[in-house]
């Protein structure tokens, strides 16, 4: 009974112990917005025209929730995204606005990309009949596999999700 007994406070010491874990704070990426990306328009139906515009979204600010660090060459961050969107004749309120979190090295080289969807509803206007602009924030937690923390990435690049013909209209 003795030796149960041991073996089982045995079990809970070794088995409960934090192992090796390795923290570190970094300074968090710098992070942009790119350029043919950072407008969004969504469309009433699949027809890709000016008059079919339902609402316009643009990303506007980003801010860090924490302090970014990097655990076992894991790099984590907790990132805020606002967003701006502007109603077009539209009666839908939801909005949906596909996005993508890229971070890239030192020397410009892709070395994660991270998709998203911002979800939130248009907000009505004072006199309650017609959508105004609203401000849509969304936090993501970012999170990569580092293979070498000399690849550490210094820049994180926010974009929309666009389709080719998208892109022609907006830029």
């Amino acid at each position: 009974m003795k030796n149960n007994i041991f073996l089982i406070i045995l079990f809970f010491v070794f088995g409960c112990s934090s192992g090796n874990i390795d923290v570190t704070k970094i300074s968090c990426p710098n992070v942009m917005f790119a350029a043919e990306h950072s407008k969004f328009i969504a469309f009433k139906s699949k027809e890709y025209d000016l008059d079919n515009i339902s609402y316009k979204a643009n990303i506007n600010n980003s801010s860090y929730q924490n302090e970014c660090s990097i655990t076992n060459q894991v790099f984590e961050a907790e990132l805020s995204i606002l967003f701006i969107i502007t109603p077009n004749k539209t009666n839908e309120e939801e909005i949906k606005l596909p996005f993508y979190v890229a971070l890239v090295d030192n020397k410009n080289n892709l070395v994660d990309i991270q998709y998203h969807l911002a979800k939130g509803n248009l907000k009505l206007s004072n006199d309650k009949k017609e959508f105004s602009e609203t401000e849509l924030i969304t936090t993501v937690k970012i999170k990569t596999n580092l293979a070498n923390i000399d690849e550490f990435s210094n820049t994180i690049i926010i974009g929309f999700m666009l389709e080719n013909k998208v892109i022609d209209i907006v830029n």
